[in-house]
């Protein structure tokens, strides 16, 4: 399997270059890697339900049309996205290589984010292909496009706390014209100044509380306004760790356990002086998002994208700790280890746990167009085609 590939190759890259420091050849694996990230996603054929609505709309797209703004407030065509699919129409081109183009970009940005700030660059990789990597790639493509302006956004301010503030706001509104929710990153700044562990945890405790009565207030909300109604319904729909009916409480704790549990200890565990307190706070407000992700709030996990790149740096910082002087055996590296390992299962099983599971296994590429009948089941299942 094509998977198992990348990940045996990137484990290969994290042990040599983050865990040897290894310096010779590191830019030309590298790129290597991320032409194979493009790739795979780029030439990925019916992985995803989004990926189908994308396919659909791209040859559906008519691009005499003529659009006034009310039309891309009511459908996914919001404009930058609508423009690029006119460009690539004009052209003549198969929806495979607008996906391929659309895809470099996205992978691109995080790549080039993960490698300028990350002190371990292909372990803070291998965490975005375990955490955001089949989400981005096969299912929010468009929502991917936003977070990775959005990147480009938090870089300003990172790079130049006052100036940088305005650039931020500019590549918001950018993200804007290509996913309609892409005004919840302007919460990456505010995020980015939680400092102090202990406040965290009391913010934590009294949002896992109040998560449990959000729907219910926000449904209230609705009540006020017919089409309030109907959108929030559209938005507070359950969409937690890929479990279509309610989640029960014993999902509840597992999920907790093996989704956040890890990133929160890891997070509490090591405040690594060489990652920049902004990671450790917004990586801190992923854990508070994945909560309410879990609980009741399940659009939440909207925000979670968002934040999701930037908490692979943490991750990063925190595994370069762990191997820093070679010190292997002695207790804390045992359990930062444990720690690292427990990292990467907790998703994995987690996949393999949600009947969406096929969505993305076996892989399947516009090369031979091989339809998986369990996938296409339950893609006739869920209503798509």
């Amino acid at each position: 399997m094509i998977y198992l590939v990348v990940l045996a190759y990137t484990v290969y890259l994290v042990y040599n270059y983050d865990g040897k420091r290894t310096k010779s050849g590191f830019e030309t694996h590298f790129r290597f890697l991320l032409l194979i990230s493009i790739l795979i996603g780029g030439l990925s054929y019916r992985l995803g339900i989004d990926t189908l609505r994308y396919e659909y709309m791209y040859n559906s797209f008519n691009k005499y049309a003529q659009y006034n703004y009310e039309d891309f407030l009511l459908s996914c065509n919001e404009p930058i996205w609508y423009f690029l699919q006119l460009f690539f129409k004009n052209l003549g081109a198969d929806f495979w290589v607008f996906r391929l183009a659309v895809l470099g970009f996205v992978n691109t940005t995080i790549f080039w984010f993960i490698k300028k700030y990350s002190p371990a660059v292909f372990f803070s990789i291998l965490v975005y292909f375990v955490y955001s990597y089949f989400a981005f790639n096969y299912q929010v493509t468009r929502e991917a496009m936003a977070v990775a302006f959005s990147l480009i956004g938090l870089d300003c301010i990172l790079s130049n706390k006052i100036r940088g503030i305005l650039w931020f706001l500019f590549w918001v509104t950018i993200a804007l014209f290509c996913h309609h929710f892409a005004f919840i990153a302007i919460v990456l700044p505010f995020a980015a100044r939680i400092r102090n562990s202990k406040w965290f945890i009391v913010v934590f405790l009294v949002l896992l509380v109040l998560s449990a009565f959000m729907q219910s207030f926000f449904s209230e909300l609705g009540m006020l306004d017919d089409n309030l109604a109907e959108r929030m319904e559209v938005y507070l729909k359950d969409e937690k760790q890929g479990y279509k009916n309610d989640i029960s409480f014993i999902m509840l704790v597992k999920n907790l356990i093996m989704s956040v549990l890890p990133i929160f200890l890891c997070v509490l565990y090591s405040k690594s002086p060489i990652i920049k307190d902004d990671f450790y706070g917004i990586t801190l407000a992923y854990v508070m998002v994945g909560v309410l992700t879990l609980t009741s709030l399940g659009i939440m996990y909207r925000l979670r994208n968002y934040l999701a790149v930037p908490m692979t740096i943490s991750m990063g910082g925190f595994y370069y700790s762990s191997i820093k002087g070679n010190i292997l055996y002695n207790k804390t590296s045992i359990i930062k280890n444990v720690l690292i390992v427990w990292l990467f299962f907790a998703p994995i099983y987690t996949l393999f746990a949600s009947r969406l599971w096929p969505m993305y296994i076996p892989y399947s590429s516009v090369v031979f167009e091989k339809e998986d009948a369990q996938r296409e089941a339950l893609y006739h299942s869920m209503g798509e085609y």
